[in-house]
């Protein structure tokens, strides 16, 4: 809905409660005033009733108690402004509705003055201030001390989110920063799964080339590739001398 809709809307519904509170007031009147109309006649008729020749007229009565409220009459229809035009160097009438500078206007009489003026116009709705623009949050990364953040940065570090609580907060984590979520510790460890299906057989390994092995007990293997692998006996052959 636009604000110009939403205008309409309150001021066609204002517009409506003031004609029914004035229709209710003048029905109220015109009761009060049948009442009094037909006490004076009554009170003529009994004077003329006692003497053939009108005396002098009395003077007026005291008012009667109020009588019980009527029902409830019909709703009358829905009162309506003129349709809202917007300013111009022109007489304007009574009752015309303009917009002017982001306001709205009635003429509270025949004028050629131009909005705002208090004798002349009615202020029915005021512009607003403009609004700032509104910042959400930015995510930038992990956080790193060269960089610069501004309020509601989102940053991640050892596990943590933190959200800037100003610009320039300074260092990660401290009073500029607000901790988001955390990481959780670590959970305990889940059941063993089954095994897996057997692999394939593997290539053939290359061949040994060349075996040897010295008086400290170190023995050497040389493969066909060229890969060495040296596996230390003194610990078995000093057992075995000792046994």
């Amino acid at each position: 809905m636009s604000p110009t809709t939403s205008l309409a809307s309150f001021i066609d519904a204002a517009a409506a409660a003031v004609a029914r509170a004035i229709a209710s007031l003048q029905r109220e009147a015109e009761r009060d005033r049948a009442l009094r109309d037909a006490e004076h006649r009554a009170r003529l008729a009994e004077l003329a009733a006692a003497s053939a020749e009108p005396g002098i007229p009395g003077a007026d009565g005291k008012d009667g108690a109020p009588g019980e409220p009527g029902p409830r009459g019909f709703d009358g229809p829905a009162g309506k402004l003129p349709a809202v035009r917007a300013w111009s160097d022109v007489v304007h009438y009574e009752g015309e509705v303009v917009c002017h500078q982001g306001s709205t206007w009635q003429a509270a009489r025949d004028t050629g003055r131009e909005p705002p003026d208090a004798d002349d116009w009615t202020l029915i709705a005021i512009a607003g201030r403009n609004g700032q623009d509104g910042r959400s949050f930015t995510v930038r990364g992990t956080w790193a001390a060269h960089e610069a953040y501004r309020a509601l940065d989102v940053v991640a570090l050892n596990g943590a989110s933190f959200i800037a609580r100003r610009d320039d907060p300074g260092n990660c984590p401290g009073d500029g920063w607000q901790l988001v979520a955390m990481q959780g510790r670590q959970g305990k460890p889940g059941e063993r799964g089954p095994a897996g299906p057997k692999g394939d057989r593997g290539a053939a390994g290359e061949p040994v080339v060349a075996l040897t092995i010295d008086a400290e007990g170190l023995l050497t293997l040389v493969n066909g590739d060229g890969s060495v692998v040296r596996c230390d006996l003194y610990p078995v052959l000093s057992r075995i001398r000792a046994a």
